[in-house]
């Protein structure tokens, strides 16, 4: 009987919440969605450059090597006036440089050149060399957070990825 008696007079009566503390609530959500939401954008739009930066050098790299692989040269074409930029073959002979050739970038990202112009080849010999250096810079649509930039080096066909500073290409790695 002691038991329920306790049991009853412990309870707490619960009487639901105030309009002050939903009020208070809000006033912290909100606070906080206000300085995480540009955030959280710009956390979203880097991984999108991320991503098509690594799709750009893939797709290069596979270049390079189906023209060492084939002991023939091999050209793809880069067009940024696209949306989505697109890569393709340049001629016939070179149907073979891009196995997967349904590379799709990021909606939402953009390709320019250090440079003018909407459209770039990059030829690459039998040895994987090449006579041009490029650097391409893969950015948000919108122009938010970082750009980032793919440079290939003069002979060897090297490639580095980097920060776009404007007007040169740092490199990251």
């Amino acid at each position: 009987m002691l038991m329920r008696y306790l049991a009853v007079t412990t309870r707490k009566v619960n009487r639901g919440t105030n309009l002050m503390e939903v009020t208070i609530t809000a006033i912290i959500v909100g606070v906080l969605a206000a300085f995480t939401g540009p955030s959280i954008m710009g956390i979203l739009y880097g991984n999108q450059v991320n991503e098509g930066l690594n799709q750009l050098q893939n797709a290069l790299q596979e270049a390079q090597q189906q023209a060492m692989r084939r002991g023939r040269s091999c050209s793809i074409v880069l067009d940024k006036s696209t949306t989505p930029p697109s890569l393709s073959v340049d001629t016939n002979d070179d149907r073979g440089c891009l196995v997967n050739t349904d590379r799709k970038f990021p909606n939402k990202v953009a390709i320019d050149f250090a440079g003018s112009g909407n459209r770039r080849t990059f030829s690459f010999s039998f040895k994987g060399t090449t006579t041009t250096s490029r650097t391409i810079i893969v950015k948000a649509k919108d122009g938010k957070g970082k750009q980032k930039c793919l440079a290939i080096s003069n002979g060897l066909g090297i490639m580095r990825t980097g920060i776009y500073d404007g007007s040169t290409c740092v490199a990251s790695n």
